[in-house]
């Protein structure tokens, strides 16, 4: 990363935006890739400037230094609520009876804590210890008679003595969910009743109890512990005046793949800055309690939907062919499903009731998006803006390159459509795979990555893709970023003053979910190498910062314009082996791979058909894949570390040179490529295997490229009937398509 953050925090304090940012001794933890940066000291007191209040200077009283940032609000200016820690919420009544002639020591609330030690003792002589101890999420209060030590001993007289326990609010608001059965949730299409509270924060944010329904949603997130949930309340609310107005349906974001807990939020403050998208999720970091056990810091957001306040779409007439229509790019799609433009697409909306109309609807929007796919193409720009909105197309295309998308155009990808009008891009969904949080690319700042249809949707049709080889359209781009760059380059800053302001509430949501280290989805080791919280918003902040430089310095360079078009065309056959609609121009991804198959001959019928051995693969993916002439299968193998394929020849054979062949999907899934390899021979079974090459750069050796034969000559070839790869993985997952020995028959 480069060392830009004190940059920007120069440029802020010389434009008046940050008043003051004074600093403990200490930097970030050992450890981090990030620049040694001042973090304010323990007794710092972080302030935020009231409504229409300017920012004192910043004092120092009795040695508590007091540092005011730039928000307390979003990029988009929605304040943060203010957290009241001091308010009461938990009953102080015993969960438990009086017993004649007992000392009974009870708790106010079940799941808020418990006594350790012996909870009912004889009145009349001094009671032993006991303690209160309150559960994550809780703090404990007083005891029932005043006592506000935890520890507690020497009680004679009978009684209940309560160990009352409270939420502890710490820096953001609380939201307690308890269902009618007090199980968790099973189901993401089944609903549960619930009640539905907020509090720890000012009155006119609290709901006291109403009632709710709550499932669970996601595809892929739904399988981890930490789930993310929809809810649809009883009566229409606008959660923390987030909103336009109010709605009944809501999601809470579990972000369990995004270890800042801010990128999705990051994501729609910066789609929200166009003007273009008309609507774009609003979104609030808030801790969820759920039938009375801490469940962790969660987003909550409004739900992409057709109403007046959210996704204003005009489908008045549910009878006309021409209504209006939401529409999602999704590789899980169900429900109403359409197939255009190279892709699958769910219509959101509600079509005809008779079965003609539906028909014709359906036909219409994936018509139309054909059509509009096609104008891209190869149209002239009035072609395309009869029917897209292009300033959208515009908008959603840097909201994703900005941020690097890994998922791009692969799911969560939504479109709508007035009667009668254009097509429209947006709103955007789902970014905790982005802004540095994920591998094949995307985890570096520089590149243009959506734009060259990388990333999970790149193996298909990629309207940005399409879109960038017009010159028109990139004239556009660069219009829009010269507009917009000074003002998100202050982004970055919100996402230090978020990190700040919640800091004790993130970091408690890893004391339920300890996850720092590991590797939930796609994290590579710049993330996995982050083992506190601060390092990672830190990184989120960096990385952002780098990124949008590195933007500014390829949208502001005229060439971006005019020779475009071949700075795409040029990156992707370095990146795919192919162009952007993946045809490919050569079989052989390096120079060595095309001379060695000139020379030698192919020893691949001399291997026994059935005599390939290795770890078991995927379902259809295993070793003898690697010696079946067809690239379009391949070996993908779940491994970390070392471990080996070995072939037998039906007699023996000088291998003098070999070739890998990368699989079908590797430009999406580069680091997949072995990290390593070995190649060994030997004569008989009996004899020792003897070094025959060695490759130890294997994701350089190996390019980013699906299908591509890469060649490596042996230095000093003998003749051997026994042959063994030792490949080695650390990314979890190893494929190759083919391999192929050259020699003399």
């Amino acid at each position: 990363m480069k060392k830009s953050y004190w940059k920007l925090i120069a440029a802020l304090l010389t434009a008046g935006l940050l008043t003051a940012c004074q600093s403990g001794d200490g930097a970030g933890d050992a450890g981090t890739v990030l620049p040694e940066t001042e973090v304010p000291a323990e007794n710092t007191v972080i302030t935020t400037p009231a409504d229409d209040v300017p920012a004192a200077e910043p004092v120092q009283e009795d040695g508590e230094k007091k540092v005011t940032f730039v928000s307390g609000t979003s990029f988009s200016g929605t304040k943060r609520p203010t957290v009241d820690s001091d308010a009461r919420y938990l009953p102080e009544e015993a969960v438990d009876a009086p017993q004649s002639g007992k000392i009974v020591y009870s708790v106010n609330y079940q799941p808020a804590g418990k006594v350790e030690g012996s909870a009912v003792q004889s009145a009349g002589s001094a009671s032993s210890e006991v303690r209160a101890v309150p559960a994550l999420g809780y703090k404990f209060v007083k005891w029932s008679d005043g006592v506000t030590d935890a520890v507690r001993s020497g009680d004679t007289a009978e009684g209940v003595y309560t160990a009352i326990f409270d939420y502890a609010v710490l820096d953001m608001p609380i939201i307690v969910i308890n269902t009618d059965d007090g199980n968790g949730i099973k189901s993401k299409t089944e609903y549960e009743n619930a009640k539905f509270s907020i509090l720890g924060c000012e009155q006119k944010y609290q709901i006291d109890e109403i009632v709710t329904e709550i499932r669970g949603r996601g595809n892929n997130s739904w399988g981890y512990p930490k789930k993310s949930y929809k809810f649809k309340l009883s009566e229409k609310q606008n959660l923390f005046g987030l909103a336009n107005g109010k709605e009944k349906i809501w999601v809470l974001l579990a972000n369990q793949c995004d270890q800042s807990l801010q990128r999705n939020h990051t994501a729609y403050e910066f789609a929200r800055y166009f003007d273009a998208v008309a609507w774009q999720p609003n979104s609030l970091s808030v801790e969820v309690y759920l039938n009375g056990e801490y469940d962790g810091v969660y987003l909550l957001a409004e739900e992409i939907k057709i109403s007046g306040d959210r996704v204003n779409v005009d489908d008045r007439n549910i009878n006309e062919v021409d209504t209006g229509y939401l529409v999602e790019l999704s590789n899980y799609a169900s429900g109403e499903v359409i197939y255009a433009a190279g892709r699958s697409y769910m219509i959101h909306n509600d079509l005809s009731s008779d079965p003609s109309i539906m028909k014709q609807q359906r036909e219409f929007i994936a018509d139309y998006l054909d059509q509009c796919y096609n104008a891209l193409s190869g149209g002239t720009m009035e072609e395309c803006a009869e029917l897209i909105d292009l300033d959208s197309l515009v908008a959603i295309y840097l909201a994703e390159e900005m941020v690097k998308n890994l998922d791009s155009q692969w799911d969560s990808f939504y479109l709508h459509k007035d009667a009668g009008g254009k097509l429209v891009f947006g709103p955007i969904w789902d970014f905790d795979l982005s802004l540095g949080n994920a591998n094949e690319g995307a985890e570096e700042y520089t590149d243009i990555f959506v734009g060259n249809g990388r990333g999970s949707g790149g193996s298909f049709s990629t309207w940005f893709a399409v879109a960038l080889t017009q010159e028109w359209f990139r004239q556009m781009v660069a219009d829009k970023w010269a507009e917009i760059y000074d003002s998100i380059s202050l982004m970055p800053q919100f996402i230090l003053d978020e990190g700040q302001l919640g800091l004790r509430s993130y970091e408690r949501n890893f004391e339920r979910w300890q996850i720092f280290g590991t590797v939930q989805n796609r994290e590579t080791h710049y993330i996995t190498r982050l083992k506190t919280y601060q390092e990672h918003y830190e990184y989120l902040a960096e990385w952002l910062t780098n990124r949008l430089e590195w933007l500014n310095g390829v949208f502001t360079d005229a060439a971006f314009v005019t020779d475009g078009k071949e700075i795409m065309m040029v990156q992707w056959m370095k990146q795919a082996g192919g162009n952007p609609w993946g045809n490919q121009t050569s079989s052989y991804g390096n120079d060595a791979a095309e001379e060695l198959a000139g020379i030698y001959d192919n020893l691949e019928m001399y291997v026994k058909g059935s005599s390939a051995d290795g770890p078991e693969g995927f379902p259809g993916e295993g070793v003898r894949n690697l010696f079946d002439s067809d690239k379009g299968s391949k070996y993908c193998v779940e491994i970390n570390g070392e471990f080996e394929v070995t072939v037998d020849f039906k007699r023996a054979h000088t291998v003098k040179a070999y070739m890998l062949r990368t699989g079908n999907d590797t430009r999406d899934y580069s680091s997949r490529n072995p990290d390593s390899w070995a190649l060994y021979g030997r004569s008989g079974t009996s004899d020792e295997w003897v070094l025959i090459d060695e490759v130890t750069d294997g994701e350089e050796s190996l390019g980013p490229t699906n299908q591509l034969w890469y060649g490596f000559e042996v230095d000093e070839p003998t003749q051997y009937r026994y042959y063994k790869f030792v490949f080695r993985e650390t990314g979890g997952i190893m494929q190759l398509s083919e391999i192929r020995f050259l020699g003399d028959e």
